[in-house]
């Protein structure tokens, strides 16, 4: 079957919804190493591979989940606790940071989506005074318009509430405008649910088959093919970019 998404990868779209820790900081595993060690401190083993399938989830929800299976039951006041300690230690680890630096290939993605009038939002699953701090250490103010955490909408993703709160105060209510970038199913699955046109995925394998069925509309393994995703012109055409529009093998 012939791609027919092509077609409209050639313009840019209105607003990108980009997944601010597991992109542009790129912190990911830092985050899984603090999770892992707080979490073994209040006496609950797990394996970090399991965290790192719940990252993109708030740390509450992080928590319970883990808590669960190795208490059975636990007591709401044990997984607050262990939360607040997690993202305690979140909150030190940040602030110890001198400056955040982005990724060089990130910037000039969001150099590009700002030649093309876009607007950039933010999307942190993290609460807002860590991913404040983040924002304050870092160059990324200047590229955002604005951000977002999971603690300032009803619901988070998987839900597409926060997708809906971005476009309605960016007045950018058409999905079809809307560009999701993100590294984790849960964020890929909220713009899904959003009905936005571009879901992104990021620095994953390829040839991992978990993935095979899950909304993206693109894949691809380092930041450096963003630009591609909205110019196939560019020299790099198509080289790292997958469409799930497109089964046959590139050429």
């Amino acid at each position: 079957m012939k791609n027919n998404y092509l077609h409209v990868q050639n313009h840019w779209p209105k607003l990108v919804i980009l997944d601010t820790i597991g992109i542009a900081i790129g912190d990911t595993d830092k985050i899984t190493n603090i999770i892992n060690d707080t979490i073994k401190r209040n006496g609950i083993i797990t394996e970090k591979w399991v965290i790192r399938k719940l990252i993109g989830k708030p740390i509450i929800e992080i928590t319970e989940i883990i808590t669960q299976r190795w208490l059975r039951d636990p007591e709401p006041s044990i997984v607050v606790k262990i939360a607040n300690d997690i993202i305690e230690q979140l909150r030190v680890s940040f602030s110890e940071k001198s400056n955040l630096h982005i990724h060089p290939e990130l910037i000039k993605f969001l150099k590009n989506a700002k030649n093309e009038n876009c607007k950039i939002v933010g999307v942190s699953w993290l609460p807002a005074a860590i991913t404040d701090e983040i924002f304050r250490k870092s160059d990324l103010p200047q590229y955002f318009d604005s951000w977002v955490s999971y603690d300032q909408t009803p619901r988070f993703q998987p839900f597409p509430d926060i997708i809906q709160q971005i476009s309605q105060k960016e007045n950018v209510k058409n999905t079809e405008n809307i560009a999701i970038i993100g590294i984790s199913k849960i964020a890929l699955l909220a713009g899904y649910h959003a009905q936005c046109k571009w879901n992104i995925l990021v620095n994953q394998s390829e040839e991992d088959s978990e993935w095979t069925a899950y909304p993206f509309s693109h894949s691809i393994k380092e930041i450096n093919g963003l630009v591609q995703v909205f110019q196939p012109s560019t020299k790099q055409k198509n080289k790292k970019l997958k469409s799930i529009f497109n089964k046959e093998k590139p050429r």
